[in-house]
C-alpha cells in the first residue's frame, strides 16, 4: 500500500521503462469496450436504502461547488493550519476518545478562514466551535448527551484550547481572549459567515458515498474487499487533509474519487494506464505511482482486461463521472500525495534522530 517514502533511488529508474513496457502491453491487449452497466430501479432502491441514492450524490456536488464558489481568500500559513488541526483532533478525542467528526472540522476550518480577515486572531476560539458544531451534527452524540457535551467543553477542551494559544502567541501571533462568551459569539459568527451552511460533504462522507454505490454494483467476492480498502482510503485522506487544504481544484469530493481510482490500482483491480491522464507520458505516470509504493513497483492488475474494464465502467456509473474525471482526479490526488508523505517521512526521520 501506499505510504511515506524518501525520494525515488537509482533502481526505480531502472525499472520504470520495464515497467512502462508492461503497460503498454496490457493496453495492446485491451480494447477498453466494456458493457455498459446498468441502473435499473431496483439498484437505485437499494442505494435509497443504503442511504447512498443518486439524489444524495447530486445534491453533495451541489453543496461542494457552493462551498467552493464562496472562498473569497487564500487559507492559514501552513504550519499554523497544521497546528490547528492538531488541536482539533486533541479536542475531539478527549471527548469522544475517537476522531469522528474531524473531516467535517477540517473542512469547515478551510471555509471559515478563506471569509475571515483575521482568522489566526480568534483560532483557538475557532478549534473549539468548530468541534462544537460537527459534534451537533454527528449521529452518534444522542441528544441527551449534548447537555453533559457542553459541561466538558469547559474543563477538557479548554486546555487544548490554551495549549494552542501560547503556541501561536510563542509564534509571534496575536491571539484574542477567550471566555464562555466570546466562544458563544464566535460560534454564532462562524456559522454566519458560512451562511449556515455546515453540514458540509467531506472527504469521509464521499468516500463512504463512493464505496456504498461501487461495492452495490460488483461481485460479492470484490465487495468482501471495501471495508479493509475504506479503512486505507482515510488514512491517506487524513495526511492529505493535514497537508492540503481544500481547494477549487482539490475538493474533498475530488480527494476521495481520486483515492479510490489510485486504491483500486493499488489492489489490483485496475491497471495503473487505465487512470493515466493526457498529456503525461506513460513513463511519468508510472514514475509518479511508483515513487509512492514501498518497492518502488506497481502492483499487477489482477484482472483480465474484460473484468477490470467492467470494474472502471462501474466506477464511472456509481460515481456519475466520465473517464477523463477519473483521470483529473487521479492525477490530482497523487500530486498531492508524493509531497505529502514525503513531509511525512522527513518528520519520521527527524523524530527517530531525536
Amino acid at each position: 500500500m501506499l505510504m511515506a517514502l524518501p525520494p525515488m533511488g537509482v533502481g526505480l529508474r531502472g525499472n520504470v521503462a520495464m515497467m512502462a513496457q508492461e503497460e503498454e502491453e496490457w493496453e495492446e491487449d485491451d480494447d477498453r469496450v466494456a458493457e455498459p452497466v446498468a441502473i435499473t430501479d431496483e439498484v437505485e432502491d437499494r442505494w435509497q436504502q443504503l442511504g447512498a441514492s443518486s439524489e444524495l450524490l447530486q445534491h453533495m456536488h451541489q453543496e461542494e461547488s457552493t462551498a467552493v464558489r464562496a472562498r473569497t481568500r487564500a487559507s492559514l500559513p501552513r504550519h499554523v493550519r497544521g497546528a490547528a488541526l492538531g488541536a482539533i483532533s486533541q479536542m475531539l478525542q478527549v471527548l469522544t476518545q475517537c476522531q469522528s467528526g474531524w473531516f467535517k472540522a477540517a473542512l469547515l476550518l478551510d471555509c471559515y478562514c478563506s471569509k475571515s480577515a483575521d482568522p489566526i486572531a480568534d483560532l483557538p476560539m475557532t478549534c473549539i466551535c468548530l468541534t462544537r458544531i460537527v459534534h451537533k451534527f454527528d449521529r452518534n452524540t444522542e441528544q441527551a448527551g449534548r447537555h453533559h457535551l457542553e459541561n466538558t467543553l469547559a474543563e477538557k477542551v479548554w486546555h487544548c484550547a490554551e495549549n494552542f494559544k501560547v503556541w501561536l502567541a510563542t509564534s509571534g501571533y496575536e491571539v484574542a481572549e477567550m471566555t464562555g462568551d466570546t466562544i458563544n459569539r464566535h460560534e454564532r459568527e462562524i456559522v454566519k459567515a458560512l451562511e449556515w451552511r455546515v453540514d458540509v460533504p467531506c472527504v469521509e462522507r464521499w468516500c463512504t458515498l463512493y464505496l456504498v454505490r461501487f461495492g452495490t454494483l460488483i461481485s460479492p467476492e470484490l465487495a468482501s474487499n471495501l471495508q479493509r480498502l475504506h479503512a486505507k482510503l482515510l488514512v491517506l485522506a487524513r495526511a492529505v487533509v493535514m497537508h492540503q487544504p481544500a481547494s477549487e481544484d482539490l475538493t474533498h469530493g475530488r480527494l476521495a474519487l481520486g483515492l479510490l481510482c489510485v486504491a483500486l490500482v493499488d489492489a489490483g483491480m485496475v491497471p495503473l494506464h487505465a487512470f493515466q491522464p493526457t498529456g503525461t507520458s506513460l513513463t511519468d505516470w508510472i514514475t509518479m505511482f511508483a515513487t509512492l509504493q514501498p518497492a518502488g513497483a506497481v502492483p499487477a492488475c489482477t484482472l483480465s482486461a474484460a473484468e477490470w474494464s467492467k470494474i472502471l465502467e462501474t466506477l464511472k456509473v456509481s460515481a456519475q463521472e466520465e473517464a477523463k474525471c477519473l483521470r483529473v482526479s487521479a492525477h490530482r490526488v497523487l500530486e498531492v500525495l508524493g509531497p505529502t508523505l514525503a513531509s511525512i517521512y522527513q518528520v519520521r526521520m527527524h523524530q527517530r534522530g531525536n
